[in-house]
């Protein structure tokens, strides 16, 4: 499977349909990860250091993670292999600074798609940015054994507690300073939103779980459906992927909508009265309750809208 996988990288179709297969083998795929990823997918053997469960496991390769680039995906592999774990946010830093294609652009990939997840927090990455390029832009200049940016740390966490917007207390990992700007977690709708920007597919979680149970029964899900090849009225709970707002010939507002669920994806056609009705609460990302009708083309199926209903 994750030979398969990495010889498929770059077709999300693809990918996803290989990820829900290997899912239906009880074989978990997890989420890229600079201290156990390789460049591509790997296997992560049960009962070692790396994987201490008893189940095998697939990992996300670096590679994979969008606008990160295959040189500094290498070298962040080579490094920990040379230089063992990175112990947290300054040491990865620190380590992989001489590094041309550490940069913010990449930087923020691995960020967004969770591959520093093991040594720092999402948000805290990205507010940090500008003080963060600058600790790389000395460490490529001084010797490594001079005063950093962070201090002394050592390779454990400090937990810092903090009220969010709703009162509750929100625990956060760090291994910074207060030099640092401390922010709250990252949702996990943005998680999300940004795992699939960045990896193709949803890894950590999916939008859609809490309906799993009913959308995983026949003729709930758009698999199911097309293989039943079934063409008539539907219902189909998805995530919007894509939206395409287009014009009619006759100047007449219209739009295209790719939705995906656990085990497929599909188009769905809005035409003019019913986009004119739909369009103020169509939003990419957001998960709805599709009514139409299933309609079969040359090159697959299409769903043509009737009604929708925003699902919370």
């Amino acid at each position: 499977m994750a030979a398969l996988l990495s010889t498929n990288d770059g077709d999300s179709d693809k990918v996803s349909a290989f990820v829900s297969e290997a899912k239906k083998m009880k074989i978990p795929v997890l989420q890229p990860d600079v201290n156990l990823s390789f460049k591509d997918f790997g296997v992560m053997k049960r009962n070692t250091e790396e994987n201490p469960g008893d189940q095998d496991q697939i990992r996300f390769g670096l590679r994979t993670i969008k606008n990160l680039g295959d040189a500094i995906s290498e070298h962040i592999v080579d490094e920990r292999k040379r230089g063992g774990k990175y112990k947290n946010l300054e040491d990865f830093l620190t380590r992989n600074a001489k590094h041309k294609d550490l940069s913010k652009k990449s930087l923020e990939a691995l960020a967004l798609s969770g591959a520093l997840d093991s040594i720092s927090d999402r948000n805290i990455i990205l507010a940090n940015m500008d003080e963060l390029l600058d600790f790389i832009k000395e460490a490529r200049s001084k010797d490594e054994n001079q005063a950093s940016l962070f201090g002394d740390l050592d390779s454990t966490f400090s937990e810092l507690k903090l009220n969010d917007p709703e009162g509750k207390i929100v625990h956060i990992k760090t291994g910074m300073n207060d030099e640092l700007e401390y922010t709250l977690p990252m949702s996990q709708k943005d998680q999300l939103f940004w795992e699939k920007e960045l990896l193709g597919i949803y890894v950590s979680a999916h939008p859609l779980e809490k309906w799993r149970e009913r959308i995983e029964q026949p003729g709930k899900n758009i698999l199911s459906l097309k293989k039943r090849g079934i063409i008539g009225q539907a219902t189909i709970a998805g995530v919007i992927d894509e939206l395409k707002e287009i014009h009619t010939k006759k100047g007449d507002k219209m739009a295209f909508a790719k939705i995906s669920d656990f085990t497929d994806s599909i188009e769905v056609v809005i035409f003019p009265k019913t986009y004119k009705e739909f369009q103020d609460v169509l939003k990419v990302n957001e998960i709805y309750a599709f009514k139409g009708n299933l309609e079969r083309k040359e090159d697959g199926y299409n769903l043509l809208l009737d009604k929708l209903k925003l699902l919370k």
